[in-house]
């Protein structure tokens, strides 16, 4: 469908999907005229056009100026006069796009040098972070509620306005440093979005930009909760070498209890994904996943951090089961089932992640029938959040059953996996 739009072949899609962010002005200009997107989601200057009249059905390409201000409720989904139906085709629109928005969708630049500060700029005050804030809230919110497929498009421009008036804003200003906060915290969010809707390369580099804007605003806990997304996209790509090397980095840096058990955590995964086989993995995946229970013991001596919380035994279990489901024990499982009855149905999207994980533990142990159920009952919770990360996990899993494909269950999980692609595309246009 994209490629049809856009005159490429899939191939071509595909490499401007899994590559670096598209950067060729000409490509960005002609694409973002042809699948019509609004102004307020491009990083780039169109060239000069008359803005559509009121009601027009002509593409909105006519930027504002490159230095206006975030202001004051500007971060709604829908522009004031917008009309609604115009705004649900366009949400429709981004949602289908996937990952090739997310391209053109590039992260904030987090720049050194100064910019002169417009005269307009909103009056920063604790009252404005407040609002700031409650809206970075109210999209964290909606996404457990709802998943990301609709909601990226809005959050995107939500994290990059926060760092736009970061980056106006003076620095002497006492509060730039909150904004700093807010702006990489919003920024975090957005890379998680990128990531859960198939974005890994674009969500490395928003995490990348939230780790930049902690660091500035120096808030550690949640540089090194950046940190260890880039550790974690570099693993879901099969890097484990590249995502331990992200996470040594950061160990000499004095850290709070709480940070150093996330690091075990994602040093685990980062094991898990080198290619070293057998028991070698498995043990020195235990090994970090023990060090992060050891430390996650000690967290409760320690405040809250507002990004890396008290990272407790049900942190470390959830991670445990999910870095263990490949080597079929039968513990997993176990554990799989004491998560399953502790979680709230709200979070839909770690829903999807428990019944993955069971299919893959039991497709690992060669029980088919067991694994195939579970796919199902995965690929029917998919449905409603419409996980394009999600539903790798089940076509990882599914592979393992591929000696079985001709089997009625494992041809049962096709026939849906097919169905939920269909109706992912269809949902999208």
């Amino acid at each position: 469908m994209l490629a049809g739009w856009l005159g490429l072949t899939q191939t071509q899609v595909s490499r401007y999907e899994n590559g670096a962010a598209v950067t060729d002005l000409k490509k960005l200009i002609a694409w973002a005229r042809t699948l019509r997107i609004p102004r307020q989601h491009l990083w780039f200057r169109m060239p000069g056009h008359p803005p559509p009249s009121k009601g027009s059905d002509a593409p909105d390409d006519a930027l504002d100026d490159s230095t206006s201000p975030p202001r004051p409720g500007m971060l709604a989904a829908r522009e004031p006069g917008q009309a609604e139906g115009d705004d649900t085709r366009r949400k429709d629109f981004l949602a289908g796009a996937g990952v090739m928005l997310a391209s053109i969708l590039a992260p904030p630049l987090i720049h050194n040098w100064r910019e002169p500060s417009p005269s307009n700029l909103p009056h920063l005050d604790d009252q404005l972070l407040a609002q700031l804030r409650a809206q970075t809230e109210g999209f964290r919110w909606l996404d457990r509620q709802e998943g990301a497929a609709q909601l990226l498009p809005s959050t995107t421009k939500h994290a990059r306005d926060l760092a736009t008036f970061w980056r106006l804003t003076d620095d002497h200003h006492a509060l730039r440093d909150e904004l700093g906060v807010l702006a990489a915290d919003a920024c975090h969010l957005v890379a998680y979005q990128a990531f859960d809707q198939g974005g890994r390369v674009q969500a490395m580099e928003w995490y990348r930009s939230s780790a930049d804007l902690a660091g500035r605003a120096r808030c550690q806990d949640l540089y090194v909760f950046a940190m260890c997304g880039v550790a974690y996209m570099h693993a879901r790509n099969q890097n484990g070498g590249m995502a331990l090397s992200v996470l040594q980095q950061l160990q000499p840096l004095s850290l709070s209890t709480a940070a150093r058990c996330y690091l075990a955590v994602y040093e685990a995964h980062a094991h898990a994904a080198t290619p070293q086989l057998g028991k070698a993995k498995r043990d020195a995946v235990l090994s970090a996943l023990d060090r992060a229970a050891s430390y996650a013991d000690k967290t409760r001596d320690e405040p809250p951090s507002p990004w890396l919380g008290i990272p407790g035994t049900s942190f470390v279990e959830r991670q445990r089961a999910l870095t263990m489901a490949s080597f079929g024990d039968q513990e997993t499982l176990d554990l799989l089932d004491r998560l399953e009855k502790q979680t709230s149905a709200v979070f839909q999207r770690y829903q999807v992640t428990l019944v993955t994980n069971r299919a893959l533990t039991y497709a690992s142990r060669g029980d088919v029938d067991r694994a195939a159920g579970q796919l199902v009952r995965a690929v029917e919770h998919n449905l409603h959040v419409r996980s394009v990360e999600k539903l790798n996990l089940i076509r990882q899993a599914r592979s393992v059953l591929e000696p079985h494909r001709d089997s009625r269950a494992v041809r049962a999980v096709d026939e849906l996996l097919m169905d939920q692609r269909v109706a992912l595309i269809a949902g999208a246009r």
